[in-house]
Parts: C-alpha cells; sequence; structure tokens
C-alpha cells in the first residue's frame, strides 16, 4: 500500500474518509480495511464535529439535515458545525470495493435508503496535503441523539 494517492486513482478505486476505530491505529483498521487499501493521506472534514460515542466516534456535519427519534418522540439536532474532524482517507481496491463498502455499511448500521440508520453514508469533500478528495464517509444519523455525548474539541478520535 502507498502511503499516497497513485497520479491516476485506479479505475473502480473508491475514496472514503474515515475518523474513528477504522483508521490506522484504530481496532478495527486491520481486520476490516488495511488489506484492501491501494492508498491513503491524511485528512481533514472542515465544518463537522467529533463527538464521543461509547467506545467509538460520532461525527456530525451539518449539511446532513436529520431528525433524532429518542425515547421522548422526534427531536432536532442543532450543531453548528464549528470544528474540524481528523481522519484519513482510504482508497479501496477496485476488486472489493462492493464487498469492502458493503461490510462497512454492516459496521456503521446504515443499510441504503434505510429512515433509522446509526450512521448515514454520505459523499463529502475532504481535504488532504494534496488537495481536496471527494470521499464516502458515515455522518451520525436518526439513531444516534448527540446531545447525550461529550464533543471532542480536538477532532481527533485518536487523540483522545
Amino acid at each position: 500500500m502507498s502511503s499516497s494517492p497513485p497520479d491516476h486513482t485506479p479505475d473502480g478505486a473508491v475514496a472514503v474518509f474515515v475518523y474513528g476505530t477504522l483508521r490506522p491505529g484504530g481496532h478495527r483498521w486491520e481486520a476490516s480495511l488495511a488489506p484492501h487499501v491501494v492508498a491513503r493521506l491524511p485528512a481533514r472534514l472542515p465544518g463537522a464535529d467529533l463527538y464521543a460515542g461509547p467506545g467509538y466516534p460520532v461525527m456530525v456535519h451539518p449539511t446532513t439535515p436529520r431528525e433524532v427519534v429518542g425515547d421522548d418522540g422526534p427531536s432536532e439536532v442543532v450543531d453548528d458545525g464549528s470544528g474540524e474532524v481528523v481522519g484519513d482517507v482510504v482508497w479501496l481496491a477496485p476488486d472489493t470495493v462492493d464487498e469492502v463498502i458493503a461490510s462497512l455499511d454492516e459496521i456503521e448500521g446504515h443499510v441504503p435508503g434505510g429512515d433509522d440508520n446509526q450512521y448515514e453514508r454520505v459523499r463529502r469533500e475532504v481535504t488532504t496535503p494534496r488537495g481536496p478528495v471527494s470521499a464516502w464517509t458515515y455522518v451520525a444519523g436518526p439513531r444516534i441523539d448527540v446531545a447525550t455525548l461529550p464533543v471532542l474539541a480536538s477532532g481527533d478520535w485518536l487523540d483522545r
């Protein structure tokens, strides 16, 4: 695996921004992603906030409108997106993209088209040392109420 993306992304390679347990150094990296990654770069997502969930991070990016349904019924989550989330953008090998995305969806509690997801898979533009990259990532879905979670001011799950 290269530490930087190729001059041209291989046909079919897919970029994914990871910011928590799926990052290099996170406990899911080796088993879930490392064997399928052809390149990676450090990356940041401006305008996003990171919260400490129970053993995993929760990212909120305000361009994803959502309503949280909790024990007291629906409530709107208001987040100003004033932070920046630190992570890595990884490029998945073309021959494993579908399998890996399906596995990530399962890990993140995401069902495409579902209305009660733990996380939503969305495309966001992240910044890297080589410029902006459009990548898939996971943001808090309707099952997560970030109002009860502490904010990670550093925006870095590995630096908590």
